[in-house]
């Protein structure tokens, strides 16, 4: 498990890593938006009297399969090329 799944997610530790993707950095309006849609959909939740999210058990379990699907699909249909 990532240092940022034990520690928490924070508005700032989302917009670093993914600051490449696209092109362009996401701005802190995109990474609060980000944030929102997570939470409202049920995969992260906010502690109390901080700015910090944690993941539910959905959202590890969302996470776990989102994952292993990317291993096991498009990486071995790169490597075939």
């Amino acid at each position: 498990m990532s240092p940022r799944a034990v520690s928490g997610i924070t508005n700032r530790s989302l917009r670093g890593p993914d600051d490449g993707l696209l092109g362009v950095p996401d701005g802190i309006t995109q990474a609060g938006y980000d944030l929102a849609r997570l939470r409202r959909n049920g995969l992260i939740v906010r502690r109390l009297h901080a700015s910090t999210y944690d993941l539910t058990a959905d959202g590890l379990r969302f996470a776990l399969c989102y994952t292993t699907a990317h291993d096991r699909v498009p990486t071995p249909l790169f490597a075939a090329d």
